[in-house]
């Protein structure tokens, strides 16, 4: 967290299993879990101008959370799954690191006053980012070593194949790389956000100091989620009970 409420810079590192903040009453406890509510739905708790700290030199707010994705693959662009570390979207620690951005300094909050960014080790060969590029600037520059045929992606059809073997021809040992903000809350980049929004863990906050009934949707949505789970892993019994 930066400049958010109480904290102007602090790191939270959670554990794998029960993670139990404790403090006296106003130290900032529930700041962190409100954090959270904001980076991952914004629905309970929203981010408001006053939300920036009083202690901040510069007017922006940031939530940044790092991932563990285990090298295994994730859709980034709605075409193929593509893995963080073939994409090199991944940080100095390996992680998948997700940055949330406010500016404050207009006074007010809008939706264009928030961006988002993965900030990862790049190849500076690359600027924008290839991930930020439209599938047609991804063609345009397969088809310079398209009769290559060392260079054959399984489909021009397909953004991230395409991106695979551009890196492939073009990167070469040793690769120069730094940390890039690569913005995924421009036009192009708004369906890789959308994409990876829909594969990060569910985070449900209950308050203690109200009356939470089974029609909140922090009741409801997870039980629609587990049954809808459960019912797809049971579709043959089910179709054999409906023949049956």
């Amino acid at each position: 967290l930066k400049n958010f409420r109480g904290y102007s810079n602090v790191t939270v590192e959670f554990d794998d299993n029960l993670n139990v903040i404790i403090g006296r009453n106003d130290v900032g406890k529930s700041t962190i879990l409100e954090a959270l509510e904001i980076y991952f739905n914004s629905d309970k708790i929203k981010m408001d101008i006053s939300d920036l700290s009083v202690f901040s030199t510069e007017p922006k707010i940031e939530i940044v959370c790092c991932f563990e994705v285990e090298g295994g693959k994730m859709l980034f662009d709605a075409t193929n799954y593509s893995t963080c570390k073939d994409e090199f979207l991944l940080n100095k620690e390996g992680l998948l690191e997700i940055k949330q951005v406010w500016d404050c300094s207009k006074g007010k909050l809008t939706a264009s006053n928030q961006k988002t960014y993965i900030v990862a080790m790049y190849p500076t060969k690359y600027n924008p980012p290839l991930i930020q590029e439209k599938i047609s600037v991804l063609q345009k520059r397969y088809d310079v070593y398209k009769d290559d045929p060392i260079y054959v992606p399984e489909t021009r059809t397909k953004s991230a194949e395409l991106r695979k073997a551009i890196y492939a021809k073009e990167l070469t040992n040793p690769i120069e790389f730094a940390l890039t903000d690569i913005d995924i809350s421009k036009e192009d980049g708004k369906k890789i956000w959308e994409s990876i929004s829909k594969q990060l863990p569910i985070y449900c906050l209950f308050e203690s100091d109200r009356k939470n009934t089974d029609k909140d949707a922090e009741i409801q949505d997870p039980l629609k989620a587990v049954t809808k789970s459960v019912v797809a892993d049971m579709e043959d019994q089910i179709k054999q009970m409906q023949k049956e």
